[in-house]
């Protein structure tokens, strides 16, 4: 299952990807656990609010965003026409206040990357669980352990 999704610029194009994901997630027929969800709404959200803070796309531009689902595998990719940038790993520092966006991607995916020729994608990957989902059960004080249902 694919769709792709032309986003206007500007600041409401963040939340068009928040809610792009939502509805393309409500399309899958297995709906992945709720915290998947969550990290593919975020670091779609990211990645949007990336194209427009360092690609310049503004209110007049473009920004298209292509969601997948194939297996257990969850792929979003945007794109714009912005300069691009070398793609390295992420750090996050205690002093910065901003700019943890692609430190998020790089946490929370399973893989990501950056393509760029006439245009700019930056890419993540994050994988659903399959199989039973688990179940949390309680062992003594405070103790969670994790086990199949």
């Amino acid at each position: 299952m694919q769709i792709h999704i032309e986003l206007s610029g500007g600041p409401s194009a963040a939340h068009a990807a928040r809610s792009a994901v939502a509805a393309f997630v409500a399309r899958v027929p297995e709906p992945p656990p709720q915290a998947i969800v969550d990290n593919l709404t975020l670091l779609a959200s990211e990645l949007v609010t990336n194209s427009i803070r360092h690609g310049g796309v503004t209110e007049r531009g473009v920004v298209h965003m292509r969601l997948s689902h194939r297996g257990a595998t969850f792929r979003v990719e945007v794109e714009d026409l912005g300069p691009g940038f070398e793609p390295r790993t992420p750090r996050a520092r205690p002093d910065r206040t901003s700019g943890y966006g692609l430190v998020l991607v790089e946490r929370l995916s399973r893989r990501w990357g950056v393509e760029a020729s006439d245009s700019v994608r930056v890419w993540f990957e994050i994988d659903a669980p399959t199989g039973p989902s688990p179940r949390a059960e309680r062992r003594g004080e405070g103790e969670r352990i994790l086990e199949p249902a």
